[in-house]
């Protein structure tokens, strides 16, 4: 494809002939293209809220914090295995 530049004198140009052809019904054609975008505006809104939501929903709940539970078994006994204490091996 081809890159597309309008130069001033292009759109002045542009400008004149959309008034000549369009004359009168430039303010309404204004209003249709106006409440179009807001109404597309809109429905995109509604899509994302709707996407939002559903995220929302399949995220699992966040996991309820309790309090750390006291250990009651006895601490690990170690067998000397015939070597007094506090010999390096």
């Amino acid at each position: 494809m081809f890159a597309t530049t309008l130069s001033p004198s292009t759109l002045i140009i542009l400008l004149a002939l959309g008034v000549l052809l369009f004359g009168n019904r430039l303010p309404q054609m204004g209003q249709w293209i106006g409440k179009g975008l807001r109404e597309f505006k809109k429905g995109v809104g509604g899509i994302e809220d709707e996407i939002n939501d559903s995220l929302r929903r399949s995220e699992p709940a966040p996991a309820q914090l309790q309090a750390p539970q006291r250990i009651t078994s006895a601490a690990p006994r170690f067998e000397s295995n015939g070597v007094p204490p506090g010999t390096a091996i």
